[in-house]
């Protein structure tokens, strides 16, 4: 088991997580990132709304170009599970799966995991953009399609109250509806489908909703189910959370507990890419701030003489 003490302990390799490095690093702090490889982000087949990106980009190379620029200002990146986080004095200590890390302060980026419906082969829908999770995102993708959202009936009518800027064609399908449940809060003539659902099954040309009522035909799902966000490092040590489960932070992303701080999904309901950048930014130049100053000491001077011109001057 390796031991290792650093400035800052980053958990979690998405957008959130790489910035902060990338950021950390170009503050002169010593940073591992740990991780274990399995980026919400990277699931994204192209995305366009990406800022100066106007072709689009892919999740994969979006992560692959913040890893790169990391490594290149010095980061360590490591695969390997933080399998628990204490807190002695000022002092956090992370056993993970290769070793034991000792940090003056730790942001934790390890993002959310989304609640899938039944189907196989989830990830091959992904790419085909047959399923869907956030029409924040991709939802001008969707304009005019067919698309259904499943899911219990009030956050499933949020999402297609949304998708009605998109496409005039939505389907909620829902396990149950209550007196309580508005059915459509907008006019949207949102369509109501009451049933449990099977099984949800890609084609090359539709994805097919196979539900306790029936069988209907899409272009698009957006699953409405819920996600589990991956906090329990925090919270273990006592971290707070808000109403909405997230972690919660303050201005500068630092969560209840001193020196250990948050950023991207796992904090916000808007999971963007751009929002996960602004927390990184806002946590790390924090994190500098907090830590004892790291003057620079310069060991060599060169002496640059001048130039024929200036010397004949």
């Amino acid at each position: 088991m390796r031991n290792s003490n650093v400035e800052c302990l980053v958990v979690g390799d998405g957008p959130a997580g790489l910035c902060a490095a990338i950021y950390l690093k170009r503050f002169m702090r010593e940073v591992l990132v740990l991780h274990t490889g399995a980026s919400r982000a990277a699931l994204i087949p192209v995305s366009h709304n990406y800022p100066g990106s106007p072709e689009g980009i892919s999740g994969p190379s979006l992560l692959m170009a913040l890893e790169q620029q990391a490594l290149k200002h010095g980061a360590t990146i490591e695969k390997s599970r933080v399998l628990a986080l204490t807190c002695v004095g000022d002092i956090f200590q992370a056993e993970h799966e290769h070793g034991l890390v000792r940090a003056k302060r730790v942001l934790i980026a390890s993002g959310i995991i989304d609640h899938n419906p039944p189907m196989q082969d989830i990830e091959r829908a992904i790419s085909y953009g047959r399923l869907r999770y956030c029409p924040v995102c991709d939802g001008y993708e969707a304009r005019d399609k067919r698309i259904c959202v499943i899911g219990p009936a009030k956050p499933a009518l949020k999402k297609a109250s949304f998708l009605r800027t998109y496409s005039e064609d939505i389907t909620v399908v829902c396990p149950a509806m209550s007196d309580s449940t508005p059915l459509d809060t907008r006019g949207g003539n949102i369509k109501i489908v009451v049933g449990k659902v099977h099984a949800v099954v890609r084609r090359d040309d539709a994805i097919v909703v196979h539900h306790s009522s029936g069988i209907l035909e899409f272009d698009v799902v957006y699953p409405a189910l819920g996600c589990s966000p991956q906090s329990n490092l925090a919270t273990e040590l006592g971290a707070d959370l808000d109403p909405d489960g997230a972690l919660l932070v303050d201005k500068n992303q630092e969560t209840s507990i001193k020196g250990l701080y948050a950023a991207g999904d796992i904090v916000s309901e808007l999971d963007q890419i751009s929002v996960a950048f602004g927390h990184a930014a806002v946590a790390a130049t924090h994190i500098h701030h907090s830590l004892p100053s790291n003057f620079r000491v310069a060991h060599h001077r060169v002496s640059v003489p001048p130039s024929p011109e200036h010397a004949a001057g």
